[in-house]
């Protein structure tokens, strides 16, 4: 989730891991960084030490920042989630966003949005919602201690979107919006036990009880509630993952990752294709360079989850 920039805390005698686009220093690693290094170890590069991005944000990353502002103001203060995403999705009314096939429109997002927060503030008082939303806590860094490190004298940094507090034990929930359905519909239960995110939070915090809120952007939009329990496995797995991907940054092992072959074809969606294939005046139309007044905004995702 989206949060105001913070300078994030280095154990003593971290290892510097990279020096971003804005020459700032990374000592700290998180789900993000490994996310992005695994995705493509040469888009990686463009993004977070060249310091090319799209010209054209995503409309649905926005969307779902003004959608899960919104619920956790309404749960922190009762304000009306419909009318807080109105306020904030106004503000992109003007602003070109890149639209898929299924959001449409800036207009389509704000009656989908509208809708969601209705319904979330229908079901935030009923179970199963109200029965984990006790006495919740928001942004909670893990882990706790600041000086823990997690491999090679490396802190792992893990925000949370928002730790429940029932009587039966903490619960780790994450805010998403999604155009799929996660719930019983989905017709598996618990997935989001295997959402890798959720799973290095479960790592960084001790917490196996895990869930989604997920706001569903589908025709008739829904807010499901998907729980899930992390297993050692699933720790284990994870946790060696993120190993991989560390001493992938840490060896400069970050190679390009093509891929244009089913299902196996994400390079054709890729908003850095133009540049790897070699095409500079095509790659200029979509990609931009960072500006360095907004490097707190634009780093604030290293550290956070």
């Amino acid at each position: 989730m989206s949060g105001s920039w913070r300078e994030p805390h280095v154990p003593p005698g971290a290892p510097l891991l990279y020096r971003s686009w804005a020459n700032y220093p990374v000592f700290n690693f998180s789900y993000s960084l490994a996310s992005d290094i695994d995705n493509c170890g040469q888009k990686a590069i463009y993004n977070r030490f060249q310091g090319l991005t799209e010209i054209l944000e995503n409309a649905s990353f926005k969307f779902g920042i003004c959608c899960e502002e919104s619920i956790v103001e309404h749960i922190r203060v009762g304000g009306n989630a419909e009318e807080g995403f109105i306020i904030r999705w106004t503000k992109f009314k003007d602003i070109p966003l890149k639209y898929t096939k299924r959001d449409s429109s800036w207009s389509h997002l704000l009656q989908i949005g509208r809708a969601l927060m209705r319904i979330f503030m229908r079901q935030v008082t009923k179970p199963p919602l109200s029965t984990v939303l006790v006495n919740p806590d928001f942004s909670v860094v893990y882990p706790l201690e600041q000086n823990q490190t997690w491999y090679k004298g490396t802190r792992l940094d893990y925000i949370a979107d928002c730790i429940g507090n029932p009587p039966s034990g903490p619960i780790l929930l994450d805010f998403k919006t999604s155009g799929s359905t996660y719930g019983e519909d989905s017709g598996v239960p618990g997935v989001s036990a295997l959402d890798p995110q959720l799973l290095t939070g479960a790592l960084m915090s001790g917490i196996r009880r895990v869930g989604f809120i997920a706001l569903v952007k589908t025709n008739e939009p829904k807010v499901e509630f998907v729980e899930g329990t992390v297993t050692d496995k699933m720790l284990e797995s994870v946790d060696l993952w993120l190993r991989e991907q560390y001493d992938k940054l840490v060896e400069k092992r970050l190679f390009m990752r093509p891929g244009v072959r089913w299902p196996n074809d994400h390079c054709k969606i890729c908003s850095y294709l133009q540049k790897c294939l070699g095409n500079e005046d095509l790659a200029k139309k979509t990609l931009k360079v960072k500006q360095s007044k907004a490097t707190a905004e634009q780093l604030v995702m290293i550290d956070e989850m």
